[in-house]
């Protein structure tokens, strides 16, 4: 707030108390300021979120240190997981057989031990005889002749079967998800879900998945005002605030004069188009106030030896514009491909060395619009503006039919050239003469691009320029409600 690099914030307020440690209210310029983009512009800038980087450099399964993603932390901790479960299991079946197989050997004994204890006692050899008198194994042997007497003498055939019942239902048990991957992936899954409920606690922060703030660029922070630039035959430019503004009453250089403008707002670009056929891209807030005369042109832009500006215009996505020279060559082009971030420019129109760009025309409707070409030797060709190819750079098609001889030494071409809208009537200006076209007579002459277009009659075939007027649409006047301020509270 202090630096002004929050122009949307209107005030913070520091709102915390006992009851709530940490609050703050942010109180926005306006209704029309989207909170989302607020915040988000806030969380990029500002302590409201912080990010730290961590390096995820661990040992995986094979042993190597490696830099690993969160997925393949959890796969690989997974993976160890079953393997050590599954060890664990057999490890443990491992215990049950041979405790099952001792105590085989305990219920072929236990109904005859008092001649088992008599071998013990009296034999030389033992564990020989017991080998051979009930067919046992030398562990199972060795497992009774480490027993002390004393607890052969108790041991009970009901507690021995029970025991046994019981560890050949748990070998079932352990051998059914040994041999079952799916059984030992849910094992595992309730595991884990028992260790969470013993030993699990509430998080003491949210896991939330979200994309990574981006701060509002500069150009959106500038305010939006209305700014008309103004280009001048030396190349000097300047900007002035608002929309109307009459460019050509305004004070010039000495041998300077008025050349072109165009109206945008404070946080557009500029198009500066050269008779090189090249446009400069020139931020209107960075532009000098018209307040004073300007400054070249080539102060902002790296400018070729022998380039000048012809003309200036302001576009905006979604909006077309129609690019040509005298020679009859032009094409339509996006308003987004005359922008370039490169000092140096970039190439739009290729023209020969004794051509002029023609002033850039924008196209309201590529649907519905015409395009009114007027040739040198007093011809008028009227077409659809789609019949046009959208290009964003090169020399483009022939905009009227017009003799390539007479183009190449200069008897003829492009004088003039505008767009028609629907609806609208036309005045054709020569000299002191005019000539005007309503809009019925304007689409009986509609034809097409590789026409020559209609000879005008004697007197009036040195066109000037073309005037076009559009018919006014009544609209109802709306009044705006006043907007209210609004706030927000952060806990």
């Amino acid at each position: 707030m202090s630096k002004k690099k929050l122009p949307m914030v209107a005030a913070i307020t520091n709102a915390s108390d006992h009851s709530c440690p940490c609050k703050i209210i942010i109180t926005p310029r306006s209704k029309r300021v989207d909170l989302d983009e607020l915040m988000e512009h806030l969380y990029a800038v500002t302590d409201l979120e912080k990010r730290y980087k961590v390096n995820l450099n661990i040992l995986g399964i094979d042993g190597k240190p490696a830099i690993k993603d969160l997925k393949t932390i959890l796969s690989e901790w997974l993976t160890f997981r079953i393997n050590t479960v599954r060890r664990r299991l057999n490890s443990r079946l491992e215990i049950v057989k041979k405790r099952l197989h001792l105590l085989e050997g305990f219920l072929l004994i236990v109904l005859n031990i008092d001649e088992v204890i008599d071998i013990i006692r009296h034999e030389e050899n033992p564990k020989q005889k017991l080998i051979e008198r009930f067919n046992l194994s030398d562990a199972q042997v060795e497992y009774i002749l480490e027993t002390k007497l004393r607890q052969l003498a108790r041991l009970e055939e009901i507690k021995l079967t029970a025991e046994r019942d019981k560890l050949v239902e748990e070998q079932k048990k352990l051998e059914a998800l040994l041999g079952s991957e799916t059984k030992l992936k849910t094992f595992i899954k309730k595991e884990i879900q028992s260790d969470v409920k013993l030993y699990g606690d509430e998080r003491k922060c949210r896991i939330v998945q979200k994309e990574v703030a981006k701060a509002i660029s500069e150009d959106e922070l500038v305010p939006s005002t209305p700014a008309t630039v103004i280009l001048s035959k030396m190349g000097w430019v300047r900007a002035a605030s608002g929309a109307d503004i009459d460019a050509e009453s305004m004070s010039y250089r000495s041998g300077d004069a008025f050349k072109s403008k165009a109206s945008g707002k404070t946080n557009d670009k500029a198009c500066f188009i050269t008779n090189k056929g090249r446009v400069y891209a020139v931020d209107v807030k960075d532009l000098p106030s018209a307040r004073g005369q300007g400054e070249p042109l080539s102060a902002k832009a790296n400018l070729q030896p022998g380039e000048s500006a012809y003309h200036v215009v302001i576009g905006h996505n979604n909006e077309h514009f129609i690019i040509a020279s005298d020679k009859a060559y032009g094409f339509m082009v996006k308003a987004e491909d005359l922008q370039t971030r490169n000092k140096a420019g970039k190439a739009l129109i290729t023209i020969e060395e004794d051509a002029t760009i023609l002033k850039p025309l924008l196209v309201g409707n590529k649907d519905t619009d015409l395009l009114a070409v007027a040739s040198k030797t007093g011809r008028l060709l009227i077409y659809k503006v789609n019949e046009l190819p959208e290009l964003s750079q090169g020399k483009g098609n022939k905009l009227i039919g017009i003799n390539g001889a007479k183009l190449a030494i200069g008897a003829d071409g492009i004088a003039t050239m505008e767009i028609v809208p629907e609806k609208a009537s036309m005045i054709i200006h020569c000299g002191k003469r005019t000539i005007n076209l309503s809009s019925k007579e304007i689409e009986e002459r509609i034809s097409s691009r590789s026409k020559a277009g209609d000879l005008l009659p004697r007197g009036f075939q040195k066109i000037d320029f073309l005037e076009v007027i559009v018919p006014k649409s009544e609209e109802d006047e709306v009044q705006t409600p006043p907007i209210e301020e609004t706030e927000f509270t952060l806990e």
